[in-house]
């Protein structure tokens, strides 16, 4: 009898902390539950750097392998190891009339029309930061957010850039 009342005990005990677990499951998916926001980009200044300079210089002095004469690919638009800035003003309303901050894009090209960007977002609330991989000859992309301060501190997702009206962007933050 006494075998008994302690496995039942035992299966009381379990069963009570498999509640538990579940219910803290539950709060920690609340916690991450994923927040939308959606601004609107127009741009405000770009700058480009071309170090075709560079280039030159490093075929001549190539500490790796001066044998080895890899250049890239002649033809339009940036080379590997040029860079751009680019600036925006953003605005929470598709009419673009309520802005609400800025933010920069500040990109490194690799070959392929490709390169790697990070963004700095400045908004009244807030700032949030992203970086990640964006195609140029393409006319959408998506960053990965990796923190932020204000109302944004801690921030982690992701933000995806597609063309709206005219010359400005639509953003959308997802993040959890």
């Amino acid at each position: 009898m006494t075998q008994l009342r302690l496995r039942c005990a035992w299966t009381i005990v379990v069963v009570a902390l498999l509640g538990v677990a579940v219910a803290f499951a539950g709060l920690a998916e609340a916690g991450a539950a994923r927040r939308g926001l959606t601004i609107y980009a127009v741009g405000s200044k770009a700058q480009f750097t071309n170090h075709a300079d560079d280039r030159e210089r490093g075929l001549a002095k190539n500490p790796f392998n001066f044998d080895m004469k890899i250049q890239p690919p002649k033809g339009k638009g940036p080379q590997a190891g040029d860079k751009a800035n680019y600036s925006f003003k953003l605005y929470s309303d598709p009419s673009l009339k309520k802005l609400i901050g800025s933010a920069v894009y500040s990109c490194t090209f690799n070959f392929g029309h490709e390169a790697l960007c990070q963004a700095d977002f400045e908004l009244n609330n807030g700032a949030m930061i992203a970086s990640g991989p964006a195609d140029f000859d393409t006319t959408s992309f998506t960053l990965a957010v990796s923190g932020g301060s204000g109302k944004y501190l801690g921030a982690r997702g992701q933000v995806s850039s597609a063309p709206h009206l005219r010359d400005s962007h639509r953003l959308t933050f997802v993040l959890r």
